[in-house]
């Protein structure tokens, strides 16, 4: 994955990894900043019809190195996420048999999920996933 640049002024960046990249035949966009967490989805499935079905809705987000609950932040209401001008949205799909990532982070252009130790996961420059044992590794 290359370098991105930073995003235009009032836009945030999204990086997309594995089947989010086939599907959207991009490694990032940028989009219109603030936006609500709870309306990224469907932000992007307007951009890219079938995404939300297909990837988005088993996918795991981040949101400036952080893993966002988004089941959490749609019942918080008036309080949920707002993602900002300059943030990183990081999509991270199903990386083996359909297992959704539940903890993870984004460190610049890199992913890794370790199971046993979330507090391992980072994100690698590469454009497949590897499963060995319980670590699953974009290489």
């Amino acid at each position: 994955m290359a370098s991105v640049s930073k995003p235009p002024p009032g836009q945030f960046t999204v990086l997309y990894f594995a089947a989010a990249t086939s599907h959207t035949k991009s490694q990032h966009d940028f989009l219109p900043a603030p936006m609500p967490v709870a309306q990224l989805w469907d932000a992007l499935d307007t951009k890219y019809p079938g995404f939300k079905t297909k990837v988005l809705e088993s996918a795991a987000l981040t949101v400036n190195l952080d893993y966002v609950d988004l089941d959490e932040e749609a019942g918080k209401g008036e309080g949920a996420m707002v993602i900002q001008a300059g943030d990183e949205v990081g999509v991270i799909p199903p990386v083996s048999s359909g297992t959704r990532i539940t903890a993870g982070e984004v460190r610049g252009s890199q992913a890794f999920y370790d199971a046993e130790d979330p507090s391992k996961s980072r994100v690698n420059e590469g454009n497949r996933l590897v499963v060995r044992r319980d670590t699953i590794k974009r290489t």
